[in-house]
């Protein structure tokens, strides 16, 4: 399959559970539907499901298992870690979006504990090019709870933008093309691979 079948075939799985989520609202819209119109940031005119982040995650993991190679190891040990570190904070988020009572402070913890789960997996913030404080992070407790409020706390910040309905999908998608063209100026494709897929 050549690469422009592999990210047409991802957009078009993203697309597909997308229109399906927008297609079947008749049967979930009282449950998934932001129906406060009144809202001053609200941008739409009807009751609109608020689980568009299941569209993105199949477009993710249709990324992955499409541009994955059988033998990039790195890779395919990475993105199943990704994923299961991902799982607390995006759990949290579609119960928001059905049940609306999941607090912020429920999501922060989840954001964090998703960080933690990644510093376990895949490894955390061990330095950021000063000297003095690489060698603070050197030793792990606090490089855990640095990652923790790092990785958290810039997750946990995408509710702050959100508020202007579509606004967090679009900076969230130019963050991934931002980071994949970062990724392959330095030759590393499973960060590649993995943003790439985010964004499409």
């Amino acid at each position: 399959m050549t690469e422009t079948w592999q990210y047409l075939l991802i957009c078009v799985v993203a697309f597909t559970v997308g229109g399906l989520i927008i297609a079947s609202e008749r049967w979930h819209g009282r449950y998934t539907g932001d129906t406060d119109l009144d809202k001053p940031q609200a941008s739409h005119a009807r009751s609109t499901p608020r689980i568009g982040g299941l569209a993105v995650f199949a477009g993710t993991l249709a990324g992955l298992l499409v541009l994955g190679k059988p033998d990039n190891t790195t890779l395919n040990w990475f993105w199943p870690a990704l994923f299961v570190a991902a799982m607390p904070v995006f759990v949290a988020g579609i119960l928001e979006d059905i049940t609306k009572e999941i607090g912020s402070g429920k999501r922060l913890l989840a954001a964090f504990a998703s960080a933690a789960i990644a510093w376990w997996l895949l490894g955390g913030v061990s330095r950021v090019g000063f000297e003095w404080f690489d060698w603070v992070l050197s030793f792990w407790p606090i490089s855990l709870l640095f990652t923790m409020i790092a990785v958290g706390g810039c997750t946990h910040a995408m509710n702050l933008i959100d508020g202007m309905n579509g606004l967090a999908g679009m900076v969230s998608c130019l963050i991934s093309i931002s980071l994949a063209l970062v990724a392959y100026q330095v030759n590393d494709m499973a960060i590649f691979a993995i943003a790439l897929a985010m964004a499409s």
